[in-house]
């Protein structure tokens, strides 16, 4: 029965044979290829798709964003009597005539005319009369109105015209909220006031002089 499957006959393998195992190697060996190609290429689209969704990403790991630079804000109140400092001691201080105050989508903005305030020997050096104390010069010509933000996390202190009772003479303070500051300025300067219509603030910036407001006081009339 097993006999011509003997020793001396082995068996043949069939016509075609050999091109056929050849033919199948070939196509196993592309089929692997296209699979590595197609590995490698949802590889690079992962790897690319980890790029855009964290664009601080590098070799190096995580860029860090640039932290802030300069100082962090001043919101301390502007020292009372503030035109009784010296040039040095306000020199980080803005002044002006604060014509009004407007409250936008939640953002306050006030709207002064920035000028300068000389007191004493100053405003001498700069043409005050014999009997005045103090002046006020406006470098950027009168009624040039510019507009600052107002911090909401701001000192706004009143000690004159701005109070709540509008007691222009009483120099006690009063800390405002930003409603009763746009309030009280618009009770001011549409001549409600015995002490007339005019709001003189000293400010405290932060950012350069045209920043965001981070301090806020009326001045009282030495």
């Amino acid at each position: 029965m097993f006999e011509e499957f003997g020793p001396a006959n082995p068996p043949l393998p069939p016509a075609g044979a050999l091109e056929q195992a050849m033919q199948r190697g070939k196509k196993i060996r592309r089929q692997r290829h296209a699979g590595i190609v197609s590995g490698l290429a949802l590889t690079a689209v992962l790897i690319g798709g980890v790029a855009l969704a964290d664009p601080f990403r590098t070799n190096q790991g995580l860029v860090t964003p640039a932290e802030r630079t300069g100082p962090p804000p001043d919101y301390s109140a502007i020292p009372e009597a503030p035109y009784s400092l010296t040039p040095a001691e306000r020199a980080n201080l803005d002044f002006g005539i604060l014509s009004s105050v407007t409250t936008t989508n939640g953002i306050t903005t006030l709207h002064v005319d920035r000028t300068v305030f000389y007191q004493g020997q100053e405003a001498q050096a700069h043409g005050a009369g014999d009997s005045e104390e103090w002046i006020t010069r406006d470098p950027d010509g009168e009624g040039k109105l510019l507009t600052f933000t107002l911090d909401p996390k701001a000192s706004i202190q009143a000690e004159a015209s701005l109070r709540n009772d509008h007691d222009a003479g009483s120099q006690i303070r009063e800390n405002l909220t930003p409603a009763e500051l746009a309030t009280n300025t618009d009770y001011v300067t549409s001549g409600k006031s015995d002490a007339g219509p005019t709001i003189l603030v000293w400010l405290r910036h932060t950012g350069g002089p045209n920043g965001p407001v981070t301090a806020l006081a009326d001045q009282f009339t030495p």
